[in-house]
């Protein structure tokens, strides 16, 4: 790659030290810059300079990608919850463009859906710890850098609305799974799911 730069290894450190003041993980375009505010000997053309060191220090093992173009400490908790920091708005953007859509007619009727939570990043912040940041039916851990294991928020009752419990009239229907498991459950019910998942795994060669 032109003008990739793997850096010296006092400016990896400064790298490190300066992902550590940001809660331990950085896009790469904002520590590209912060890299050029403060004048440091990289390549800043599209963000190389930058980008060399993150993945001189991937190499070390010392950050991990956590999301596109998202770096984080090995040690930082974005590393131990799969990205949840970028996971949460993304769902709460989507969650709440769904519930808009819902009803209008497209190439297909969509259900109408609503949206019963009374502070839905918080009820997403509580599911994502509950469940240990891991999807509520396999337990695979959640990772913002693999689409497949994205987390997603599922409706338990498809039929039914995003209902976190919060209201005096509503009962809990959400739970976080991964991508790939929220799109292969479709409509079914999650025992209809498992069993499927559980025939698949025996019938595995």
């Amino acid at each position: 790659m032109v003008g990739y730069h793997r850096g010296t290894e006092e400016l990896r450190e400064r790298a490190v030290q300066t992902l550590r003041m940001h809660g331990g993980a950085l896009q790469n375009h904002e520590l590209a810059a912060i890299a050029l505010r403060e004048g440091w000997p990289v390549h800043h053309e599209k963000m190389w300079g930058t980008h060399g060191l993150l993945n001189t220090l991937r190499e070390e093992g010392r950050v991990v990608k956590v999301a596109r173009g998202r770096y984080a400490l090995i040690d930082s908790p974005e590393v131990r919850n799969g990205g949840w920091s970028l996971a949460r708005k993304r769902i709460l953007r989507t969650t709440k463009g769904t519930v808009a859509n819902s009803g209008r007619t497209v190439a297909r009727h969509l259900k109408i859906k609503h949206l019963k939570a009374v502070d839905l990043l918080r009820a997403l912040d509580l599911l994502a710890d509950r469940q240990g940041y891991c999807c509520a039916q396999t337990k695979v851990p959640f990772d913002e850098s693999n689409p497949d294991l994205m987390a997603s928020l599922d409706r338990i009752d498809s039929d039914g609305h995003y209902d976190d419990g919060s209201f005096d009239d509503g009962t809990n229907n959400l739970q976080l799974v991964t991508h790939w498991y929220n799109m292969a459950k479709g409509t079914r019910r999650d025992s209809q799911m498992l069993q499927l998942l559980r025939i698949h795994t025996i019938s595995w060669p």
